[in-house]
């Protein structure tokens, strides 16, 4: 029993605490390697883009749970247009203790969801 409880504990303290809203930062969405998605201004507890060569339209605020799920309080460009729909975003460590987030973005005439994954530009 003591053995259980202890690799408990123990896989409890290997899961990284996520944060209550993004860092600061501008975010590389990317659709595997190649297809650039457009970037993601972070800019405290609101969001602006996706946006091309840093041409962001207006600001939106965002939400975090406990899980490390995001509500976006608005427009993902393109992400949520034409039929395209984002069923959820999750927050994850990419490395080295910086945090990004992956979209599952479904797409109208497309079966299942294609995911979108940004990453930090910024250490």
């Amino acid at each position: 029993m003591k053995l259980l409880l202890a690799s408990i504990a123990l896989s409890l303290i290997a899961v990284p605490a996520l944060a209550d809203q993004l860092p600061d930062n501008t975010y590389r969405c990317m659709l595997g390697a190649d297809a650039h998605m457009g970037d993601i201004l972070i800019e405290g507890t609101s969001y602006r883009g996706p946006a091309y060569n840093a041409s962001y339209d207006d600001a939106y605020g965002y939400d975090v749970d406990n899980a490390g799920l995001v509500t976006w309080n608005g427009p993902l460009g393109g992400l949520t247009s034409g039929g395209n729909t984002v069923d959820f975003t999750e927050i994850f460590e990419v490395g080295d203790g910086r945090l990004g987030f992956y979209m599952q973005v479904r797409s109208e005439g497309i079966s299942g969801t294609q995911r979108v994954v940004c990453s930090p530009t910024r250490a």
